[in-house]
């Protein structure tokens, strides 16, 4: 198995999860699942600024979030939902 496989830039050390990644991560670890609103569309500079500012692995589709970190999830829900808080990353 190679880093690829687990992640999908691991160029620029970006820790979004292929589904793959987020398969074996959820079998060992704490996750937090969150729905993406209807309405809220994921863009390629939400990727982006989400390579730049997580720290701990994510996985991400146009339907859910799903985050490997307390601290994170914490900050998702006070925040209001992914629009939220993506915005606030940039």
């Amino acid at each position: 198995m190679r880093p690829r496989d687990i992640f999908y830039n691991t160029k620029n050390k970006g820790l979004r999860l292929t589904p793959l990644g987020y398969q074996l991560l959820k079998r060992e670890y704490q996750y937090f699942s969150f729905p993406i609103e209807k309405g809220s569309k994921v863009t390629p500079r939400h990727i982006l600024a989400l390579d730049t500012e997580m720290q701990w692995p994510y996985y991400l589709t146009n339907k859910q979030i799903v985050l490997f970190n307390e601290e994170d999830s914490v900050i998702f829900k006070l925040v209001g939902g992914y629009d939220n808080w993506v915005s606030g990353l940039s």
